[in-house]
C-alpha cells in the first residue's frame, strides 16, 4: 500500500495543499489515523479514494459537513453489503414464509383470546343478573322472616296474657265472693 505525501495527493486531486489539509481535518474519521503533532501527514491509496469522493461532493455544491455525512451513509450501505450474505432465493423464501406463518399463529392466538374474553364478560353479566336475583330474593326472606318474628311477638304477648288472666281467675275462685265483689 503506497503512501503519498500531502504534495503528491494535492496534485492528483488538482487542489491547493491547504485545501487538502482542511479536508483532511473535515474528512479525519474517513481517513488513516494522521501521525502525532509536528509530523507530516501522509496518505493511503484509500484515503485518497475517500478525498476523491469528497472533492466530488464539494464540486457538486455540498457544504463539508454535508459532504461528510454523504460519505458516512455510503460507508453504512457498502458495510451493510458486506455485513449481508448473498442468500439463495429459496432459502429467503423459506424464511419468509416461517415470518407470515409467525403472524398468522399469533393473529389466530389473539383472535381465540378475543372470543374467550368475550365468554367471560358474557358470564360476568350473567353473573350480575343472577346476583341480582339472588339479592331479591334474600330480601324477601329477610321480609318474611320479620314478618314471622312480629308474630311470633304478638303470639308470645298474648300467651303471657291468657297466662295472667288465668291466674287471676284462679285467684278469684280461691277468694270468696264478698272479696271479689269489694275487689280485696
Amino acid at each position: 500500500m503506497p503512501i503519498r505525501s500531502t504534495a503528491e495527493v494535492a496534485e492528483l486531486l488538482e487542489v491547493a495543499d491547504s485545501t487538502l489539509r482542511r479536508w483532511s481535518r473535515a474528512f479525519s474519521a474517513h481517513l488513516s489515523p494522521a501521525p502525532s503533532a509536528g509530523a507530516n501527514r501522509a496518505y493511503t491509496d484509500d484515503d485518497v479514494e475517500v478525498l476523491r469522493r469528497a472533492r466530488d461532493l464539494v464540486a457538486v455544491g455540498l457544504t463539508l459537513d454535508e459532504a461528510a455525512s454523504e460519505l458516512i451513509e455510503a460507508e453504512l450501505s457498502k458495510g451493510l453489503a458486506r455485513a449481508v450474505p448473498a442468500v439463495p432465493a429459496r432459502a429467503l423464501s423459506d424464511g419468509l414464509q416461517a415470518i407470515v406463518d409467525g403472524q398468522r399463529t399469533i393473529l389466530d392466538s389473539q383472535q381465540v383470546n378475543r372470543d374467550l374474553l368475550g365468554v367471560v364478560i358474557q358470564d360476568n353479566f350473567n353473573l350480575k343478573e343472577e346476583n341480582a336475583r339472588m339479592r331479591e330474593r334474600m330480601m324477601r326472606l329477610e321480609q318474611e322472616l320479620g314478618d314471622l318474628r312480629k308474630r311470633d311477638g304478638r303470639y308470645g304477648a298474648l300467651k303471657e296474657r291468657i297466662k295472667g288472666l288465668e291466674r287471676g281467675q284462679a285467684d278469684d275462685e280461691g277468694r270468696g265472693w264478698l272479696a271479689r265483689f269489694f275487689g280485696f
